[in-house]
């Protein structure tokens, strides 16, 4: 098959604490630009696993999304969303709502949708212009699975800037082009700002065209998120990169 694969693991690291988490990531990249995320994220601090199945369109626009949530190690919740021209939908079961069904009219496929893995909030940095260094980017409708800044509820439809079920908006700022270092090696790097007004710093450090995570930065939450391990593939069975640990 003519697919590439990109997989790795990002550690979460708590100031002062140390590793409190993990993300494992698999990204399987179309040959029509297409691709989809599928991530498992394992939260020692908050007792929080989430498994998420995440796909864009060659413009990085959301598809659909499937997660899971798991709470201290029982069933929280699974939802089913999908993203089309005119609507956003969700249909979700969860431990506290029962079974709920969401739809939100739209006017044009939203930018993007917040599934609180870190290796797809890398991926808004798809959406910036370079040419407009340090210049406030907007972007509108803004959607999360979780209103909830660890992703620790739903999943539903929500908002994480108002901890609302409304959409919200969204401003980037393009910082710097940023050669960083991290356990699986040296990047250069995009490095975005999602931080505006009072919402506590959300930094982004991605590596490429494919965007690929490699660091980030939640003040709110005290944590970066640092690349450990990355390898490519030419398919599942076939290792065509190197493995950096």
């Amino acid at each position: 098959m003519d697919h590439r694969i990109i997989r790795g693991r990002l550690d979460y690291i708590t100031d002062d604490v140390g590793v409190t988490g993990k993300e494992w990531f698999t990204i399987t990249l179309h040959t029509d630009g297409a691709r989809t995320l599928r991530s498992l994220t394992a939260m020692d601090d908050d007792k929080v696993l989430r498994d998420v199945t995440y796909s864009v369109d060659s413009q990085w626009r959301p598809l659909d999304c499937f997660i899971r949530l798991t709470i201290k190690d029982r069933f929280q919740g699974s939802g089913w969303f999908r993203f089309a021209d005119d609507l956003v939908e969700c249909e979700s079961f969860t431990v506290d709502g029962g079974r709920i069904s969401q739809r939100w009219p739209v006017k044009g496929r939203i930018p993007l949708f917040v599934s609180h893995s870190v290796a797809a909030d890398c991926w808004v940095n798809a959406l910036i212009d370079k040419t407009k260094i340090s210049e406030p980017q907007t972007f509108y409708p803004r959607m999360a699975s979780s209103a909830l800044g660890n992703g620790g509820s739903g999943p539903m439809l929500g908002n994480t800037t108002t901890v609302t079920p409304e959409p919200g908006v969204l401003t980037l700022d393009y910082l710097a082009e940023e050669e960083i270092e991290v356990p699986a090696g040296r990047f250069v790097c995009d490095r975005v700002s999602l931080n505006k007004g009072k919402i506590p710093r959300f930094e982004t450090w991605s590596h490429g065209p494919d965007h690929i995570p490699v660091q980030a930065r939640y003040d709110y939450r005290k944590k970066y998120y640092v690349l450990a391990e990355l390898e490519t593939l030419d398919s599942l069975n076939s290792v065509q990169g190197r493995v950096m640990t």
